[in-house]
């Protein structure tokens, strides 16, 4: 059974979050020597505070405090020989008084310790919470965008309270360990016979947990796993706010919610029927074992009163106090079991086993200096689902605009993924110059890349500082020029503080054409050497659209543009269009050239310009 406590230990030390802890701690060794200094004093001044005690009853009992000055080495100081010298009362209120400085001493030792773990905790927490972020940049996009937004919140978020039990429990039960530790010392000293009976009540303790750990650990996991239910319902509840009150489901949702609390409450209630159990039961065995002792006592101490007071008044002292150690480090193994939920979900996302990371290695990439080309490229997300796009075609050349039309669904916004490389393709190559995309450094590749998606996304910050995102060190003039060419600079002058405007979460304060203009001026400032425009006019009106048009016509020169349209009427200058259906591209050619063939986009075409 030791053997394998040992290994299940070892085991612990070696998942993900227990590794970072640890990595973390040496790194704040000064910090881990304090408290164990801290710890250990206090403990050893606590035993000193018994000893003190004892010998003042002992003295008060007319023995002369021969308990506290029966070795030899004691018994030739100075201090002894002063001690011995004063009167029964003189030397009884003198130990006393050495007690409560040595117990003033061992609170200071306590207090350092205590301050020390707490420093200690904080620079585990801030470190495994850049940790767990991290990973979680470092996923590729499609397994990042597998987790919902609210279980990733949650992970960050869950870390630092975790790693806060974790710490102090564990600084608990050292300190209680050492405590206990002092006490069993005095107690053998005082009466082994009396030490061999007290040994009852740490049994029953240990029964006790061995009985209440397993089940506290269970209801722990199933409640953590309940409250992350109940997280993500409520994010993704809160996110869809629109959706929830223009669709009337205020009542379903907060029905779902309640459905989601049944289990949570099962599995809280089931934790708290066993961690709350033992103290009851302990201190219930603590009260009988003195009260055992008390009868006991007087019969195995010795014959004379003199001597029993003292040691049977001390014993019972250390006891108690023993028992307090013990009902603390009962305590903490309750907490440790109940911390267990939380550290398996840390090892769930720290772990690698089961995860697919970005590659970040790969050839830079500096310029585009001719083409970028698709060849018999095709992309299935799900293996069992129908392929996004099949046999794909294409090139993209430097100084030339290419346009994707289509149906909703035909394969559009998924070549600017696979041309932004969020997702690699299942078969075929997209060469940049001649060299496979796959052999690039993603991130060098992206940093090149303009991006303006339908879908646009705002930080709650300035609008200068929404414009800068995309550059390492833009000048207000810089950015103040992307603005221009943005059509957004006439707006962003009329608002109450211009550039230092703070737009709300998501840009929620500016209408949708506004919030795509300052995604465009974003997306100029980089100065791409491929610019991807999805559907980024689709909220402006027919005057700012041609305002834009004209600038996409300056900034589109020594560039590769893809631009993803709804409305025909925004590409007809483009150097070629490609009509997609199903993932395939089944027209091509210039507008003129497609209306020619009087295909599908001259359909379109003539629904849109009747429309």
């Amino acid at each position: 059974m030791l053997k394998l406590q040992n290994r299940l230990s070892l085991r612990a030390l070696r998942t993900p979050a227990n590794r970072i802890m640890v990595k973390t701690i040496r790194r704040n060794v000064r910090l881990l020597v304090i408290n164990f200094v801290g710890l250990f004093f206090a403990a050893s001044l606590e035993g000193a505070t018994l000893g003190l005690i004892f010998s003042a009853l002992d003295a008060l009992s007319g023995s002369g405090g021969g308990a506290l000055f029966s070795a030899a080495w004691i018994q030739d100081l100075a201090l002894t020989h002063w001690l011995l010298s004063l009167e029964p009362l003189t030397l009884f209120v003198t130990l006393v008084a050495i007690a409560c400085g040595a117990q003033v001493l061992q609170s200071l030792a306590t207090y350092t310790g205590k301050l020390s773990a707490r420093m200690m905790n904080a620079r585990v927490q801030a470190q495994l919470q850049e940790t767990i972020f991290a990973q979680i940049m470092r996923f590729s996009f499609p397994f990042a965008s597998s987790y919902k937004v609210g279980d990733l919140i949650s992970y960050v978020n869950e870390a630092a309270e975790t790693v806060k039990v974790q710490i102090r429990t564990v600084n608990i039960l050292i300190s209680s360990g050492l405590t206990a530790a002092v006490y069993i010392g005095a107690l053998l000293l005082i009466s082994v016979r009396l030490s061999l009976i007290s040994a009852g009540i740490g049994l029953g303790m240990i029964l006790l947990q061995r009985f209440l750990l397993p089940r506290i650990r269970q209801a722990s996991i199933k409640s953590t796993e309940s409250i992350v239910d109940i997280n993500k319902f409520v994010t993704e509840t809160l996110q869809s706010l629109r959706l929830v009150f223009t669709e009337a489901r205020q009542t379903q949702v907060v029905q779902g919610l309640r459905d989601l609390n049944v289990p949570f409450v099962h599995y809280k209630d089931q934790k708290a029927i066993y961690s709350e159990a033992s103290t009851p039961v302990n201190r219930s065995l603590v009260i009988l074992a003195v009260g055992i002792l008390l009868i006991v006592g007087s019969f195995v101490v010795g014959d004379s009163s003199a001597q029993v007071l003292p040691a049977l008044g001390t014993f019972i002292v250390a006891l108690y106090r023993l028992a307090n150690q013990l009902q603390l480090i009962a305590t903490s193994t309750n907490d440790l079991a109940n911390n267990e939920g939380g550290l398996q979900r840390l090892n769930q996302i720290l772990g690698e086993a089961d995860k697919d990371f970005e590659v970040n290695e790969g050839a830079a990439f500096d310029k585009l200096t001719n083409a970028i080309e698709f060849k018999a490229v095709s992309l299935q997300y799900v293996s069992d689902a129908q392929p996004a796009v099949t046999d794909l075609n294409l090139a993209l050349n430097k100084n030339s605009i290419t346009a994707l039309v289509g149906a909703s669904g035909a394969g559009k916004s998924t070549i600017a993924d696979l041309l932004i490389g969020l997702y690699q393709p299942t078969a075929g190559e997209i060469l940049i110059d001649g060299k496979s995309l796959a052999a690039l450094n993603p991130r060098d590749w992206r940093s090149k890349l303009g991006v303006v998606s339908q879908d646009i996304v705002l930080l709650n910050a300035s609008i200068s500082d929404n414009i800068r995102y995309s550059s390492e060190t833009p000048t207000q003039t810089d950015i103040e020029h992307a603005a221009k060419l943005a059509q957004a600079h006439s707006f962003i002058q009329e608002l109450p503080q211009g550039y230092d405007t703070v737009i709300g979460e998501r840009g929620y304060r500016l209408s949708g054409g506004q919030r795509q203009r300052l995604a465009l001026a974003r997306a100029i400032l980089k100065q791409p050497q491929v610019l991807i425009l999805d559907e980024a006019t689709s909220a402006l009106d027919s005057e700012s659209e041609q305002l834009i048009q004209d600038a996409l016509a300056e900034i589109t020169r020594d560039r590769a543009v893809l631009v993803i349209a709804h409305r025909l009427s925004t590409i007809t200058n483009a150097d070629q269009i490609l009509l997609l259906d199903a993932g395939k591209i089944v027209e091509r050619g210039s507008h003129s050239e497609l209306l020619a063939q009087n295909g599908k986009y001259a359909q379109y075409w003539k629904l849109q310009a009747e429309g």
